[in-house]
């Protein structure tokens, strides 16, 4: 470096964890989970009640949109690390950059704009594409400060049972916030763009949760300067590599497969519970109930998940927690 080249990245670069992050790293999470479970929770049941689309149109809806989403979704981690790193960071920057526009595009994944039921199936599958790709690179990014921040293995353990816990706090606002909120809006927007309107709020909720983020991680990445770039173009990690790596390493593919395991259960569960407790039960209204008790259960867990992975590691806290779901859920099958 030459003598009239100045650094701009502040020499005094944060490195212990705050009380803020350290406990309320998170509420973007959170956020974000009260804005998604909009989706999770209620847009299959959107599509065939509300927009009254042929079940056969719905499942095209929601089949073309997941699959075009799962495969964009190598992409966004590939994207980040391959592009020039912003002013706030490479990370933070992706925290106010897109999230803004996810209120306005999620909001028409709950439209029927025509009566043409193709013209607007259209638009719905291209509302949730755009809508997605927004909120994803916020998401990934968010998930990458975890292992930016912290600096220690206990840190990042912390941060991450943080996020945990928040998540499932999110879930737990939800079950006053989700069927109860959009039905309170549907008094001013009407029964059928409830769920808009809903999802409309929820989104500038996540927005702000996610500049949250932005503020409290401050000062803990690097901010890259032209040298800098050029000098961490060696380590970034293109789009390629991130596939030759992935399969160049079973582990990781196990990982990711029960990983994708996982989600799949969640999604659905979490898309067949209205009509199960409308349909079998006859009681809608014990969503709610649902709801609290499974986010209930979920908070203790990932609360407790920073001191377990102390005490035994965060392997061995895996392992065992992938067991109890499988038998959770077996028992949830005979029950």
């Amino acid at each position: 470096m030459s003598k009239n080249e100045i650094p701009k990245q502040d020499p005094k670069q944060k490195k212990g964890l705050t009380n803020a992050l350290k406990y309320f790293f998170g509420v973007g999470d959170a956020g974000f989970v009260l804005m998604s479970n909009i989706e999770t929770f209620y847009f299959m049941t959107f599509l065939t009640d509300l927009a009254g689309f042929a079940a056969g149109v719905a499942g095209v809806i929601n089949s073309v949109f997941t699959i075009v989403d799962a495969c964009l979704s190598w992409l966004y981690g590939g994207i980040i690390n391959g592009t020039k790193a912003k002013k706030w960071g490479r990370y933070r920057s992706w925290l106010i950059m897109v999230p803004w526009m996810v209120p306005f595009l999620y909001a028409f994944m709950f439209i029927r704009v025509s009566d043409n039921e193709w013209l607007s199936a259209v638009v719905i599958i291209a509302a949730s594409i755009a809508s997605h790709v927004a909120w994803n690179f916020s998401y990934v990014a968010n998930a990458t400060l975890i292992s930016v921040v912290g600096k220690t293995p206990e840190d990042k353990a912390t941060l991450a049972s943080s996020r945990a816990t928040w998540n499932n706090i999110g879930g737990l606002l939800f079950s006053y916030m989700g069927l109860p909120f959009a039905t309170l809006l549907a008094g001013y927007v009407g029964e059928k763009n409830k769920f808009a309107a809903a999802a409309f709020c929820l989104g500038i909720l996540m927005v702000v949760t996610y500049f949250a983020h932005f503020k409290m991680t401050e000062g803990y990445e690097e901010i890259e300067t032209e040298t800098a770039g050029k000098k961490n173009d060696k380590t970034k990690i293109t789009i390629r590599e991130m596939f030759a790596s992935l399969f160049q390493n079973p582990p990781l593919m196990v990982l990711m497969l029960a990983d994708l395991a996982k989600w799949c259960v969640k999604f659905v569960t979490a898309a067949s519970a209205i009509y199960y407790f409308r349909d079998a039960m006859g009681n809608p209204g014990l969503m709610t109930t649902y709801l609290l008790c499974v986010a209930i259960g979920a908070i203790i867990g990932a609360f407790s998940m920073r001191y377990i992975a102390k005490a035994i590691s965060s392997r061995t806290t895996m392992i065992i927690a992938y067991a109890g779901m499988a038998v959770s859920l077996f028992l949830v099958y005979i029950f």
